[in-house]
C-alpha cells in the first residue's frame, strides 16, 4: 500500500515537473512544493479547473503561506496546464507532494539536510514531549518536521534567514501537519530575544568566516571580545558552535553539521 502511495506521489511530481519544464520554468525545490501547495488549494474546490491563480495564492494566504512571487513563474497558460492534474490528482495528493522533498528538480536541493545526516541526528538528539527543540538555519525544514515527530508538546522552532527557503518550510510542515514554526531571522540574533533550547539541530553553511557575518550582530562582538586569538578569517563553523552552547539549557544538547578543514585548519 505504501509503495503504491509513493508511486502516486513520485508520478504526481514528474507530472508537475513536465509542465514547467515545457514552460522553460526552472523546478527548483521551491517552485516544486509552491507548485504542489497552490494546486492543493484549486482541488478544494468542486471545479478546480475553473479556480484562477490569484484565488489559490490568497487561499494559501488565508493559511499563513505568502506566495506571491509565484505569479511571476506562472502565466494563465502554465496555470491551466496545471490545473488538468486534478483530473488524475487530489488535493491529499498534492499535499502530499508538498510535504515531501522536491526530487524531480532541476538542481541539488542546498536547503535539505541529506537524510542519513538528518535520521542519524534525530536519533542522537532523541527528543522527548517536554522539551524545547530547536532548528537553526533550517532551511527547507526536514529536520525539524523529524523532530516533531516526538509528539512535542511545544512546536519546535525553526529559524531561517533566506525567507523563500522559510517559505517551503512552512508548507511543508502545514502539509505534513507537523507541529513546527518556522519564523524568517538571523540565528545569530537568538540570544538577544533570550531563547534557551533542550535539543538544537543546525546544518549551519559551509565555508564562511567571521568577516562574511559582518559587524552588525552584538552577539559576535561579544564573541571577539571573549575569545582571544579570534580573527576576520576564523571558520564560521566555531562561531555557530558557540552560539549553539550559549543557546542551550542546562544539560541540553546541540548537534552542528561542521566540516573536517575548519576542526584541523591553523587558522582556528
Amino acid at each position: 500500500m505504501e509503495e503504491t502511495k509513493n508511486t502516486r506521489l513520485s508520478a504526481c511530481q514528474n507530472d508537475m515537473a513536465n509542465i514547467l519544464r515545457g514552460a522553460s520554468i526552472t523546478t527548483g525545490t521551491d517552485t516544486a512544493t509552491a507548485t504542489a501547495y497552490l494546486l492543493a488549494q484549486a482541488a478544494k474546490y468542486n471545479y478546480p479547473f475553473g479556480v484562477e491563480l490569484q484565488l489559490a495564492v490568497d487561499d494559501a494566504m488565508r493559511t499563513g503561506i505568502k506566495l506571491h512571487g509565484i505569479s511571476d513563474l506562472l502565466d494563465e497558460q502554465v496555470w491551466n496546464d496545471l490545473k488538468e492534474l486534478c483530473k488524475e490528482y487530489s488535493y491529499e495528493d498534492f499535499m502530499n507532494v508538498a510535504a515531501l522533498p522536491a526530487l524531480n528538480t532541476d538542481r541539488r536541493d542546498e536547503w535539505e539536510t541529506p537524510a542519513c545526516l538528518r535520521d542519524l541526528a534525530v536519533r542522537l538528539l532523541n527528543v522527548t514531549a517536554n522539551e524545547k527543540v530547536a532548528d537553526f538555519c533550517c532551511g527547507h525544514g526536514g529536520v525539524a518536521i523529524e523532530l516533531a515527530k516526538a509528539g512535542l508538546l511545544e512546536p519546535v522552532q525553526g529559524i531561517e534567514v533566506k525567507e523563500q527557503a522559510a517559505i517551503t518550510a512552512k508548507i511543508r510542515a502545514l502539509a505534513a501537519g507537523a507541529n513546527v514554526t518556522i519564523s524568517v531571522g538571523d540565528v545569530f540574533d537568538v540570544p538577544n530575544a533570550n531563547l534557551k533550547f533542550d535539543k538544537i539541530f543546525c546544518n549551519y553553511p559551509f565555508g564562511l568566516q567571521l568577516r562574511e557575518l559582518g559587524p552588525k550582530h552584538e552577539y559576535l562582538q561579544t564573541i571577539a571580545k571573549e575569545i582571544s586569538g579570534i580573527a576576520k578569517a576564523t571558520s564560521s563553523d566555531w562561531l555557530f558552535n558557540h552560539l549553539l552552547i550559549d543557546s542551550l539549557n542546562v544539560g541540553g544538547k546541540a548537534i552542528g553539521i561542521m566540516t573536517n578543514g575548519s576542526t584541523w585548519n591553523t587558522i582556528d
